[in-house]
């Protein structure tokens, strides 16, 4: 296989790809969707492989041990890659000595500025190396994923990054707040982000609002899923844009009457395994059209009934659809 110098398009399961011994001598390759880190497949093989495009996910990268054989991978100077996915095997128990390990070859796999997604997936380390820290250079960053990261502590300045829309951080139990370090040190932070989801969670007790600064202008959908004691969150800041909001397992969010005063724009809201009251006696949710209501039987206080939602279209509570001339408060 390796010999089929003019290959430009190969497609196949990331488990058939390792088999093909030196890969790099597909020196014509356009678009390659996995690659597996194996002893017959360094990642060294990626660096003769200068015209990659597409995306391309990096698997097993536990399997690399030195910095200077991660930038022989020159991922940097792939100027046509749109999707990049930096995968590390999570069946293996992290260390600190591998947490030291992996910052360093996250370093050495720097991502070409010309990227429109990544993700990022099992990392170890316990912060982002430096080229996260001048996330303005990444002009063309659409969307990122940052997931199942046991050891990292901090997240990177992620609101400088211009452009980005979509953002998902999900399986990171030593995150403990989310605070200023997120949005960046000047200029409006995350002033392209459209959606954001915070997922599993478990010991995050805080998202604070950016002070003295606007942050998220543009933002349409929150979802904040299983961080049981998240009990702080700015969603006042975003009430003039906010078209859907999803709660599910999280702390007492949506406290105290008027909570959701001057969401005129939201259409959807979804709240469920909520551990108190839900108190949605707000009469500013008029364009609210789906209401999906689930909290084991608590008390849902809808004030003055469904005659303030004039717009709603579909009502959900405790698993059941109703239309929502059928119900009455």
């Amino acid at each position: 296989m390796n010999e089929l110098i003019n290959l430009r398009y190969l497609y196949a399961e990331g488990c058939t790809l390792s088999l093909i011994h030196k890969i790099g001598q597909l020196t014509n390759l356009q678009e390659l969707e996995e690659f597996h880190v194996s002893e017959k497949n360094q990642i060294v093989e990626l660096g003769n492989l200068k015209k990659l495009g597409g995306q391309l996910c990096i698997a097993n990268l536990e399997k690399v041990s030195l910095k200077d054989v991660a930038h022989k991978a020159e991922l940097c100077r792939k100027t046509n890659l749109k999707t990049l996915e930096l995968k590390w095997n999570n069946s293996i128990d992290p260390t600190s000595s591998d947490s030291d390990n992996c910052r360093t070859i996250l370093e050495a796999l720097e991502p070409p500025r010309e990227l429109k997604e990544l993700k990022i997936q099992g990392y170890r380390g316990s912060t982002f190396p430096k080229w996260a820290e001048t996330n303005q250079d990444f002009k063309c960053l659409e969307s990122i994923h940052i997931s199942h990261c046991k050891n990292l502590g901090c997240l990177p300045p992620l609101g400088l990054i211009p452009n980005l829309k979509f953002l998902l951080l999900a399986d990171l139990p030593s995150i403990e707040k989310i605070d200023d370090a997120f949005y960046g040190n000047y200029g409006t932070a995350f002033q392209s982000l459209e959606e954001i989801t915070f997922q599993r969670m478990s010991a995050c007790d805080g998202w604070s609002a950016l002070e003295r600064r606007k942050s998220m202008p543009q933002l349409k959908k929150v979802t904040i899923e299983s961080c049981p004691k998240l009990k702080e969150a700015p969603l006042h800041c975003f009430r003039e844009t906010l078209l859907e909001l999803v709660l599910s397992d999280c702390g007492s969010i949506l406290m105290g009457e008027g909570c959701l005063h001057g969401f005129r724009k939201l259409k959807h809201l979804r709240v469920c395994k909520y551990s108190g009251a839900i108190n949605l006696s707000c009469p500013s949710l008029t364009s609210l059209s789906v209401l999906n209501v689930s909290n084991d039987g608590s008390k849902i206080d809808l004030g003055g009934g469904t005659e303030q939602l004039q717009n709603l279209r579909c009502l959900v509570i405790n698993g059941e659809v109703l239309p929502s001339n059928k119900i009455k408060w």
